[in-house]
């Protein structure tokens, strides 16, 4: 496939959706593990490594798909390696004896906003995965009450065990 194949607008529909999709996947299925992982205390997880994977998918997938599809525009990371990869073209262009190959076009509006939308789309997906976290905790805390009740006896059981012994 070449840079002018007649196609390369069809694969790129297909292509940049796709991993849009994949990543939202990833992160959505991956975000209460890491939630868990930060919440350990210092002799280590309570739960368990994988503890909570793939809870709260549902209410997860579209946060990341908007963290994951936004932030490819808007990421401050992306601005400071573009940035970083500016400043190494003007460092080897000025070591070759050549001009600065590039121009500023950065405007101060465009950074704000990335930085803003960045840190709101963050703070959104944390928040959702703890909350997925807490209700997966509280599942599974129940779910040991529970089981706990389940194997208690009740008092007239006790006696029909005493006096059946007894015999």
């Amino acid at each position: 496939m070449t840079v002018n194949d007649s196609n390369i607008l069809s694969y790129a529909l297909v292509i940049f959706p796709l991993y849009y999709i994949l990543i939202a996947i990833y992160g959505s299925l991956i975000a209460v593990p890491m939630t868990e992982a930060v919440s350990a205390g210092p002799r280590g997880q309570d739960n368990g490594y994988f503890f909570g994977f793939g809870a709260g998918f549902f209410s997860l997938f579209p946060v990341t798909l908007v963290w994951a599809y936004g932030g490819k525009f808007f990421a401050l990371f992306g601005e400071v390696w573009t940035l970083f990869f500016i400043l190494l073209s003007a460092m080897i262009a000025a070591f070759n004896g050549d001009d600065i190959p590039w121009e500023w076009n950065f405007d101060l509006g465009y950074l704000l906003g990335g930085t803003l939308f960045m840190a709101w789309a963050s703070s959104w997906f944390f928040a959702t995965a703890v909350l997925a976290w807490e209700r997966a905790g509280q599942r599974r805390k129940q779910a040991r009450i529970d089981h706990i009740e389940a194997q208690r006896l009740s008092g007239d059981d006790l006696r029909a065990l005493r006096k059946s012994r007894q015999r």
